[in-house]
């Protein structure tokens, strides 16, 4: 059996009317609260997550001269907004489906909420109160939504959507200086505190009549001369090493060939007076030692490797 196709449009309007009624109903309780109370938590939010992350001592920070790369910072900062925000849509939707509504309720109890809700909420201090009921009095609706005024035009839908628009825009643009706001605070606070480190190495440098400052420029030339001095060492070190070396290699030459070979010292001293020659560039005495150390150490060095 099939049904009245006027009887089902009919129960279409009903259903369609009853949603506008109910969704009415809760504009007149609520009106833009929600919205309001979720940007809030939005921006707090992002504030927080700003603020936080601006604080991470190990994330790469923009360079100046780079400004189309996004620094970890702002990478980090693009993920966790993506997360919170899709957070955030959902509980908007639940709360705009469960929370802030009364389409649940039956018509007697929507109209009892509604009633009560306009009359500010005091409805049983005032039936309760015999001094007013003496007098005749009855409560003033406390509405926080005004009806237009007759000779007024009402906005038309175009109108509404471009409010809607410009207050978006001014959201955002609140969103972002608050948000440079939290960025210069957290700068402001790193540069306070390297203030606070700068005038205390002043004020030890400063003190006892600006001796901790000559003090610390004795202390750094004796550490640069240290070095040059410990370089030159490591230097010679490595000449004898190579030296050794070099004598080393001659023996196990002439113990492979199976060829004892009988080194008289004259020859020994012509050998290692040359190598000498060599290493400090063809002189050969004190004047030639340069870097490399006097000459009494060298031949010092030279008759305790021959006794061996």
């Amino acid at each position: 059996m099939s049904k009245d196709p006027q009887n089902q449009t009919a129960s279409n309007d009903d259903g369609h009317d009853a949603s506008k009624s109910n969704k009415s109903e809760d504009t007149l309780i609520f009106g833009s609260a929600p919205s309001h109370l979720f940007d809030e938590i939005a921006i707090r939010i992002d504030n927080m997550l700003t603020e936080e992350v601006s604080a991470l001592p190990l994330l790469p920070r923009k360079k100046s001269g780079d400004g189309s790369k996004q620094s970890g910072e702002e990478i980090l900062l693009t993920e966790l907004r993506r997360a919170y925000k899709k957070n955030m849509d959902v509980a908007e939707i639940f709360c705009e489906r469960n929370v802030f509504t009364i389409a649940s309720f039956n018509k007697t109890k929507r109209r009892k909420v509604l009633e009560h809700f306009l009359n500010g909420g005091d409805e049983t201090e005032a039936t309760g109160n015999d001094e007013e009921a003496e007098k005749g009095t009855t409560a003033v609706p406390q509405s926080r939504f005004e009806p237009p005024a007759k000779n007024e035009e009402l906005p038309t839908a175009e109108q509404i959507i471009s409010m809607d628009k410009e207050i978006l825009v001014a959201r955002q643009r609140l969103h972002t200086e608050k948000q440079r706001r939290v960025q210069l605070s957290r700068q402001i606070a790193r540069l306070k505190r390297a203030m606070e480190s700068l005038n205390l190495l002043q004020d030890a440098l400063k003190g006892e009549d600006g001796k901790g400052f000559d003090e610390l420029q004795i202390k750094l030339r004796k550490a640069v001369k240290g070095h040059r001095e410990i370089t030159g060492w490591n230097e010679k070190a490595e000449e004898i090493i190579q030296l050794l070396d070099q004598i080393k290699d001659k023996r196990g030459v002439g113990e492979a060939d199976g060829v004892t070979q009988a080194v008289t010292r004259d020859a020994d001293e012509k050998e290692r007076r040359r190598v000498w020659e060599e290493l400090n560039g063809g002189e050969a005495g004190p004047q030639g030692a340069g870097v490399h150390g006097s000459g009494k150490e060298i031949a010092s060095l030279l008759k305790k490797l021959r006794e061996k």
